[in-house]
């Protein structure tokens, strides 16, 4: 199941787990919450693309985020999600289990995506 499909069922003042969402062990993750094409970072770490130059369309745009889950140093999973489905907030650093803790809303302007802020009650 996709993110932005567990999300919108989500309640609103019920903190979002992200170690609740996965089905994999991991110790970090780090979230890079806006892809460019000059970052270096727009290279799927395992070298492969979305089909018709969608990815490259969606990075450029400023609409692709990262989701890059390791395990003792090692990355286990790799998720890609368009910004203007689900968009993070306060993700500067990598983040364990623990801290990888987010309050849900949406955008004020009709907006279509979810808004997962980073909570500070970690």
């Amino acid at each position: 199941v996709a993110l932005n499909e567990v999300l919108p069922s989500h309640e609103r003042s019920a903190p979002f787990r992200l170690a609740e969402f996965t089905r994999f062990s991991w110790d970090k993750v780090r979230i890079v919450a806006r892809l460019e094409p000059h970052n270096r970072t727009v290279e799927c770490p395992f070298g492969w693309n979305w089909p018709s130059g969608e990815r490259e369309t969606l990075a450029a745009s400023g609409l692709l985020s990262a989701l890059m889950f390791a395990r003792q140093g090692t990355i286990v999973k790799y998720l890609e999600v368009r910004n203007d489905e689900v968009a993070f907030r306060g993700t500067d650093s990598s983040l364990t289990p623990q801290t990888a803790v987010f309050t849900v809303g949406s955008n004020s302007d009709d907006s279509s995506a979810v808004i997962l802020t980073l909570t500070s009650e970690n």
